[in-house]
């Protein structure tokens, strides 16, 4: 891998020296020292160049390229399982399944789902209406489920009572 650093940016001997053990080695520590300087230099040179920070940023991809590099050398030579299975969740997130949600209640803690009316309710209550729009029932249709735009009228409670509702404990 190309260790040397773009010519086109305008870095002292010194920064040219860290940008290109960086690149290798990947820690500002180790670098600092291979290049003969302390690392509070590298935060200087961070805070007061621009030209540098672009260097740094291209000294840093190669320095992941060259870890990804060996990592994938060691997993496949050594037939590592757990390199190789680190480094497909890094590149097939979508495949091992890394960008899961989890969802809790209130302070972490389970979310509590609570029905207002048992199944057995409820299932009485689509009897009934069955019995009143039969038509509804033998063809099957769903116009009873649709809404308030349904023209069917709710006699039994407000449309909110007949909602599952999370239970805030």
């Amino acid at each position: 891998m190309e260790r040397r650093i773009s010519e086109e940016f305008d870095l002292t001997v010194s920064q040219r020296k860290f940008l290109e053990a960086f690149s290798v080695i990947g820690t500002v520590s180790g670098s600092a020292k291979a290049a003969g300087v302390e690392p509070s230099t590298h935060s200087k040179w961070m805070r007061k160049n621009e030209e540098y920070r672009e260097a740094y940023r291209e000294a840093r991809v190669r320095a992941a390229d060259e870890i990804l590099e060996t990592c994938r050398e060691v997993g496949i030579r050594d037939k590592n399982v757990q390199m190789l299975i680190h480094l497909s969740k890094g590149y097939f997130p979508e495949m091992f399944g890394i960008n899961r949600h989890e969802v809790s209640g209130p302070d972490g803690k389970p979310i509590e789902m609570a029905a207002k009316r048992t199944t057995d309710q409820l299932l009485e209550r689509l009897r009934d209406l069955q019995q009143q729009f039969p038509s509804s029932a033998q063809t099957g249709t769903t116009s009873l489920l649709g809404g308030p735009d349904n023209g069917v009228a709710d006699t039994e409670g407000t449309e909110s009572e007949h909602r599952i509702e999370a239970v805030d404990t």
